[in-house]
């Protein structure tokens, strides 16, 4: 039988709590392993519990969530955390991208959605709610390429932007393309400086936008 993928809540909120317990729960491929109602709180039962995927709520974050994430993901480097969030007015999408982040989710979405990003986060994909993807390209770049304008990335940066949207590290695109992994930095790197992006976070939502991914 596969491992169920492990799912640790951190919110202050239990009205959400119940929801998001009874909705992993539910699911036959989810295992939900407790929850915590404060950062700290969080990172003792990361470490304790060894979740495949923390759903972080807003509230627990605030109001410094670039400040904090990043010390999260050292410690635990394998975790895919989710944001959880009534809107995005609060955030700096694009340094959220650059923290490790596997992605942000309205707390209004439909049960399938929040189900659909916890499985994407856990297979290394990045999952984002409609407003929270149409805000991070805002912020990544008021001059953000227009459809059709990808043209100018030749077809192995394509390759490797499909990769790179699946959340494949470079190491990882070396193996599948049978290249070097300074070969597949050079590309990544090339990608994000023409489409003007700052992280691969952006890069894979300007590439599932424009039908790359």
């Amino acid at each position: 039988m596969p491992k169920k993928i492990g799912v640790l809540l951190a919110d202050s909120h239990s009205l959400t709590s119940v929801s998001i317990h009874t909705l992993v729960r539910d699911a036959d491929d989810l295992a939900w392993l407790g929850e915590a109602a404060s950062f700290d709180e969080t990172q003792r039962l990361c470490q304790k519990l060894q979740p495949d995927v923390l759903l972080l709520a807003a509230n627990i974050i605030t109001p410094s969530p670039n400040k904090l994430l990043p010390s999260l993901h050292r410690s635990y480097p394998l975790l895919k955390t989710l944001i959880l969030a009534a809107d995005y007015s609060h955030f700096n999408l694009r340094e959220l991208s650059m923290d490790g982040v596997a992605g942000c989710v309205l707390t209004d979405e439909t049960p399938e959605a929040i189900l659909l990003a916890i499985r994407s986060a856990a297979q290394g994909d990045y999952w984002f709610s409609h407003a929270f993807g149409q805000e991070l390209r805002l912020q990544a770049n008021a001059n953000w390429p227009p459809s059709g304008k990808d043209d100018h990335l030749t077809a192995r940066e394509l390759e490797v932007l499909q990769l790179v949207s699946k959340g494949f590290s470079n190491g990882r695109i070396a193996s599948e393309l049978d290249i070097t992994k300074r070969t597949a930095s050079f590309h990544v790197s090339n990608i994000l400086k023409k489409l003007g992006v700052a992280s691969r976070v952006e890069a894979a939502v300007w590439a599932k936008e424009h039908g790359v991914a």
